[in-house]
């Protein structure tokens, strides 16, 4: 799975929208967006910042 698969597949499961799933990860929404047409990928310092978020770890 992919991060934009992975990321819709979350989001979709928990009722959010972009803009609450980017408040939960501490981005901004317009950078969620861009992920999700593929504008721009996430770099590796917000991609741990996800999964750490993410899974509470």
């Amino acid at each position: 799975m992919d991060y934009i698969s992975g990321i819709k597949e979350y989001m979709s499961k928990r009722g959010m929208t972009q803009g609450q799933f980017a408040n939960h990860i501490g981005v901004d929404e317009h950078t969620i967006t861009r992920w999700l047409r593929g504008k721009t990928q996430p770099r590796a310092g917000a991609m741990r910042d996800m999964v750490d978020r993410v899974l509470g770890i």
